[in-house]
């Protein structure tokens, strides 16, 4: 008979397991953007851990930016629904960690584009309003960013809300 080990496996802490339980519901839908969490003791008492623990998960919850945390008689823990800045802040950090050069963003992004360009062209039905946004920005550098994000939306290549 042989020995179990649990060498080399992490048990995560009880704020990792309740964060995960509150962003598989925040992820799932079933809690909606701006929707008020219960009370701390409430959520003590249903995930049975102590206020220290829940407010670590808070801080995870928080760093994640799936919730904000306001103090005082009329605060609480408020939802957020996820969006691409948390993704595109800790992609710009790998990057610039990895000495990730300008040029070869912009070759990256040139490499994209150019199939986007494409599914622009052969869609059906652009949106006219989203179009005449794009063309507004073809002569303006500043708008760089919106002009490509419109691309996208043009191409129908974006995740549906």
């Amino acid at each position: 008979m042989t020995a179990v080990t649990t060498a080399g496996i992490r048990v995560p802490k009880a704020a990792e397991l309740v964060a995960g339980t509150i962003r598989r519901q925040i992820i799932t839908g079933e809690l909606l953007e701006d929707h008020l969490l219960p009370s701390e003791s409430a959520l003590m008492e249903q995930f049975r851990v102590s206020r220290p623990t829940l407010r670590e998960a808070f801080r995870i919850l928080e760093s994640e930016s799936l919730i904000t945390v306001r103090r005082g008689v009329h605060g609480g823990a408020r939802v957020q629904i996820p969006n691409g800045d948390v993704a595109a802040r800790y992609v710009g950090y790998v990057l610039e960690y990895r000495g990730t050069a300008m040029a070869d963003v912009y070759r990256a992004r040139a490499e994209v584009e150019a199939p986007l360009a494409r599914l622009v062209a052969t869609s059906a039905t652009p949106d006219e309003e989203c179009l005449a946004r794009a063309e507004a920005h073809l002569d303006d550098p500043s708008a760089d960013e919106e002009f490509h994000r419109l691309m996208a939306e043009l191409a129908d290549n974006r995740p549906s809300p």
